[in-house]
């Protein structure tokens, strides 16, 4: 998708809900998470998210842990390198 990432997310309901939804945006922790209160919503249920760049060196891996690691709506988690992989449930 290309374009702002919160006003496509607003505009997203028609389309229907997303099995898979890659993530590789701003890389700030407070990009990550406007990117995860928009489209999180949008995830179906048993779908996969995943994250790019998941280390310490962006805000990527802080996002992810505080709002995904802790929230019991998502399960499967499995980091390959530096990407996060998780499915909501």
């Amino acid at each position: 998708i290309e374009g702002d990432s919160q006003e496509t997310a607003k505009a997203w309901g028609e389309k229907g809900a997303i099995n898979v939804l890659f993530v590789d945006g701003d890389h700030t922790y407070e990009g990550v998470m406007r990117d995860l209160i928009s489209w999180i919503p949008w995830v179906d249920y048993d779908g996969v998210l995943l994250f790019d760049d998941y280390n310490r060196k962006t805000g990527v891996s802080q996002a992810v842990d505080f709002t995904i690691n802790h929230h019991l709506a998502f399960t499967d988690f499995r980091v390959d390198g530096e990407m996060f992989r998780c499915k909501k449930v």
